[in-house]
Formats: C-alpha cells, structure tokens, sequence
C-alpha cells in the first residue's frame, strides 16, 4: 500500500512539472516590411593583423567596393529603392585582413582569409522590423583560391575585391531571405 501511495505522489509531482513547464511560447507576429529597401551604405569597421609592405587597398577602398556591390545585388534582384517610404536596411560589417603566418614568428604580407562578420537591421525608421547577424567568419574559397592561398600567391589588392564580392553576395542573400 506504501508503494502504491509513493507511486502515485511521484506520478502527480511529474504531471505537476510538466502541467507547468507545458506552456507554449505566444508567436510573435513579424511586422510586415516593405518589398523594396532604402540603402545609405554600409557601416564598416576595418582592422589588419599588421601593417603590410605591400599596398593593399584602404580601409575607405574596401568599404567603397562593399557598398557598390550591395547596391549592386539588390539592385539585381529589385530590392533596392530611393522612395522614403519603404523600410530602410542598416548593415554594419567588420572586415579583419588577414596575412599568411600571422600566427607564427614570421608572419608575412601574402593575404590569407579574413575573418568578418555583418549585421542586418531591417527598420521603418522608429521600429526594428527584422534582425539577422553572423559574427566570428572566416572567407572559405573554392580549391583554386585554397591553393593560391597555401602557395603563399595571394599578393595583390585583386584577391581582396574577390573577398568582398562574396562578402557582398552573402549579405544581400540574408537581406533577400529577410524581406520574404
């Protein structure tokens, strides 16, 4: 009788944790956006793991090539307007250059992948309407780029317009997928 009594005490203290962790999270209606952004550029912080010898593009070229490629891309897949009444995109990235070696005692001045990281606010100017961020990247090339960057080839500013297309593309793809 015992047992049957602790049984069922521990049955109605398991139906109890459940009855009350049993909750269903209320779903959040997105706010519906507009088919079409406002885009002012990009807010862009740039950082290298030493000072080269070799004249790479600055800090003002690379954010200048991102902007142009965004505006670009959305323009390709009519995201892009000047109308004030749609939804304005705010995009702040970091690009961090960095070099073959960096983490040896003899760091060089060939390129090596950098690390970079984006996020995406997508606003009515008073309201935030969607959020999508990625931090903590690293740019991954095809076995052609993987090979120039073993060989210690990646030498000239031509690798890093490459790096900042991809990184262009894959922040429209998001800015594309958010807008859906």
């Amino acid at each position: 009788m015992k047992y049957i009594f602790a049984k069922a005490i521990f049955a109605v203290m398991i139906m109890t944790m459940f009855v009350g962790c049993g909750g269903t999270t209320p779903n959040t209606p997105q706010l519906p956006i507009t088919k079409q952004f406002r885009f002012d550029g990009v807010a862009f912080y740039f950082a290298e793991t030493h000072s080269a010898e070799i004249l790479y593009h600055t800090d003002k070229e690379l954010e200048a090539l991102l902007n142009a490629k965004i505006v670009e891309l959305l323009k390709e897949k009519n995201l892009f307007s000047t109308d004030s009444a749609m939804n304005r995109l705010e995009v702040r990235a970091s690009y961090i250059r960095t070099f073959a070696g960096d983490e040896t005692p003899f760091p060089s001045d060939t390129l090596a992948y950098p690390r970079y990281a984006y996020k995406i606010e997508i606003t009515d100017n008073t309201n935030l309407l969607r959020v999508f961020e990625r931090r903590n990247l690293i740019f991954k090339g095809s076995f052609l780029t993987n090979l120039q960057a073993l060989s210690f080839s990646m030498r000239d500013k031509t690798h890093e317009v490459r790096f900042i297309d991809v990184f262009a593309q894959e922040i429209v793809e998001n800015i594309e997928d958010l807008s859906k």
